[in-house]
């Protein structure tokens, strides 16, 4: 049975609060993943095997608001199923040029975008869509998700009582790797970028692993941390 688990809450703007859930069989819970998620999802043919990754809305205002949303990013398999649904209508197919709106949002009000996928190979998908106030376009932020494709197996490598400190974050020409509960020997660490592209890979010989980031721009990338008790992630910035 699917389960839904916490990934992240924050607040965006003064004008609504996001909650980030998941429906796939994982174990993610960090903070620090903020407006994003990353996940793996089981490959499968069969759509009763999709996987569910949702972003709430809460109108925190004392006025009624109206939420749109766009893609400004997609980068998706051609071969993986996917659809969007925005609290009350779900779309097969929503173009990256179209504006979409939402239902009106009074206060305290919990709206969605509930991204179903099926991925059917080894892949990653990511999709960035601008969520923001109908009347004031500006006020507003990105979601996204960035989603691997893995055999079902797979998913049980991931462990969330796995504890890592990564600092400094943000960081500008290098981050180093602690673990809290975790022997570090052996642990290879994986690097990527907003669109799931490995741009590192490292292992650790001692207590922490210290990793250099001065190839790369500012932006924000991906830790992917391979134990043999397990996969943890954690997501870091550069900025200079």
């Amino acid at each position: 049975m699917k389960k839904s688990i916490l990934l992240s809450f924050f607040i965006l703007q003064a004008y609504f609060e996001i909650r980030a859930q998941s429906s796939c069989q994982v174990s993610i819970n960090d903070s620090t993943f903020n407006d994003s998620i990353v996940s793996p999802a089981p490959i499968s043919t069969s759509i009763v095997d999709q996987s569910i990754f949702s972003f709430y809305f809460k109108n925190i205002t004392s006025d009624t608001i109206q939420l749109k949303w766009k893609v400004v990013q997609r980068s998706i398999p051609a071969s993986w199923d996917y659809s969007m649904c925005d609290y009350a209508t779900c779309r097969d197919m929503f173009t990256d040029s179209a504006e979409y709106v939402m239902y009106e949002a009074e206060p305290a009000f919990k709206s969605y975008l509930l991204f179903h996928i099926l991925p059917k190979d080894q892949s990653t998908a990511t999709l960035r869509i601008y969520v923001y106030d109908k009347n004031y376009p500006l006020q507003g932020d990105t979601v996204t998700w960035i989603i691997h494709g893995v055999n079902a197996s797979g998913i049980n490598d991931i462990n969330a009582s796995l504890r890592f400190s990564v600092f400094p974050n943000p960081a500008s020409e290098y981050v180093i790797v602690e673990g809290e509960n975790v022997n570090m020997k052996n642990v290879q660490v994986f690097l990527h970028n907003i669109l799931g592209e490995e741009l590192k890979h490292v292992k650790s010989e001692s207590d922490q692993l210290r990793i250099d980031l001065s190839p790369y721009e500012n932006g924000i990338y991906f830790l992917k941390i391979v134990t043999e008790e397990g996969i943890a992630a954690r997501k870091i910035s550069i900025s200079r």
